[in-house]
């Protein structure tokens, strides 16, 4: 005896879960690219013609005469790449035999100077105060996790 075949019936919440899912690949999930000077992680985060170095999305540069008036075309710690930064800009690094003594290679790739207290970076500038959770001395404008 040949039984009836019953048709399938999707449920409503399985069709609005699959379009959602389908919506998300097709639209992606990465933010947009960010500009000159924003926070960053990877290269991907910057817009075309930018790096990430130091957290922030900076240009790529030969030489200073590609950077603004005032600036400096300052070579990567790998890569064999350079960015434009600020003149007083520290050096990049990734081992702390890259950074003049006493400094050492900071947790965001910047040769900092190493505090255990405040009166440590009173040393080598009035204007730094110690991050005492990263152990290196920050510039006012500076917070821990951010790069000038």
């Amino acid at each position: 005896m040949a039984t009836a075949h019953r048709p399938h019936r999707e449920s409503p919440l399985r069709g609005a879960l699959l379009r959602a899912a389908v919506a998300l690949s097709l639209a992606g999930c990465t933010a947009p690219a960010r500009p000159l000077g924003e926070e960053c992680l990877y290269n991907d985060d910057c817009v075309d013609g930018l790096l990430c170095a130091a957290r922030r999305c900076r240009a790529i540069c030969r030489d200073a005469r590609d950077c603004p008036a005032g600036w400096k075309c300052a070579a990567l710690a790998q890569g064999g790449r350079s960015v434009c930064v600020e003149t007083d800009h520290p050096a990049f690094c990734q081992y702390h035999s890259q950074c003049p003594p006493p400094q050492a290679c900071g947790y965001d790739g910047l040769c900092r100077y190493p505090c255990r207290e405040a009166r440590d970076c009173g040393d080598f500038h009035s204007a730094l105060r110690c991050d005492l959770d990263a152990g290196v001395c920050l510039w006012p404008q500076e917070s821990a996790g951010a790069a000038p």
